[in-house]
């Protein structure tokens, strides 16, 4: 598997594109697939290179019909076949634009933000609640700095200070693969907000469709 070049033009895919690449790292554990012996996979639908003997062993996308997120799920057949995946980076020679704009991508993430909690929607209530306690609450508590000089506030002060040092740190490891610059981080709040909404979006568009649309038409139970 090859990481792409994210291409991101104007302010909002910059500042989307960078915080959900940093959200599905994190929640996938991606760095971690390929160590032989560890449980999490990968999948990457710019570029995966499977050989036969494995993919038919795995079962082929026959074992997977129907499943929205297709490409992670052909990662978890691989390593659950007993196969290893390795990772690599490929921005010198691999480019995608995932979406144009910020309807785009909102629209792009419409098929496969709720298939990534299982069509679960106490599970995906769960995955935004805690988004966003991870990261607006721990955004605002610097401000406790400017009037609490001491104690537990002012302790908490720090601890949120040192989450935007964090996220500083990720923003600048993420833009050599999404063509952004280090100071996005200032916007990461505002990307949970939107990546929560795109969440809720899917599923409310799901449950009232009865399905995922995709390219105009709507696929039953989740399938396509």
């Amino acid at each position: 598997m090859a990481t792409p070049l994210l291409i991101t033009r104007g302010f909002w895919e910059r500042l989307f594109v960078p915080f959900f690449s940093i959200a599905l790292v994190s929640r996938f554990r991606i760095w971690r697939a390929s160590r032989p012996r560890s449980r999490f996979y990968a999948g990457i639908g710019a570029f995966t290179l499977v050989r036969r003997s494995l993919y038919e062993t795995a079962g082929t996308h026959g074992a997977i019909r129907g499943e929205a997120v297709d490409d992670l799920l052909l990662g978890r057949l691989v390593k659950r076949a007993g196969g290893r995946q390795k990772l690599v980076a490929g921005e010198g020679c691999l480019r995608v634009r995932w979406n144009v704009g910020l309807s785009g991508l909102l629209g792009g993430l419409e098929k496969n933000a709720y298939a990534g909690f299982g069509f679960n929607p106490y599970l995906t209530v769960a995955g935004c609640l805690g988004l966003l306690c991870l990261t607006l609450l721990p955004a605002a508590a610097p401000l406790r700095l400017l009037w609490a000089p001491g104690g537990p506030a002012w302790w908490a002060g720090m601890a949120g200070a040192c989450v935007w040092g964090s996220f500083a740190l990720l923003y600048r490891l993420a833009a050599r693969g999404t063509q952004t610059g280090t100071l996005y981080f200032l916007t990461f709040p505002l990307g949970a907000l939107l990546l929560c909404w795109a969440i809720a979006r899917s599923a409310l568009m799901y449950h009232l469709r009865g399905g995922i649309r995709w390219r105009g038409t709507v696929y039953r139970k989740g399938g396509i």
